[in-house]
């Protein structure tokens, strides 16, 4: 898997993070994100990821420290978002929910 941190400086990025987790966490089972958005165009491509995000000190392999491992992800062109038989432009500006 390919390091994520190339992303977090990208312009048309938004990052959330959680607090530093002070036990494991397990995450079964399938992902979803309700994703609420809009653009200037009529037509986007959505990309969600879940990220595990190691510590910037870790001394049990210090080359993973920092390092962003993508655990889920998923991708959706906007004008999908209803069906994927038949597509639809969006209407520039309107929020819509993907997801």
């Amino acid at each position: 898997m390919e390091d994520q941190r190339f992303v977090d400086s990208r312009p048309d990025v938004a990052t959330w993070k959680t607090e530093v987790l002070k036990e494991d966490v397990v995450v079964t089972g399938n992902v979803w994100a309700h994703l609420f958005a809009s653009t200037s165009g009529t037509d986007s491509d959505w990309i969600v990821k879940l990220i595990d995000v190691y510590p910037q000190h870790y001394p049990d392999d210090p080359k993973m420290a920092g390092y962003e491992l993508m655990i889920a992800n998923d991708i959706l062109r906007g004008r999908f978002r209803n069906s994927f038989e038949t597509p639809e432009p969006g209407i520039q500006m309107n929020q819509y929910l993907f997801g």
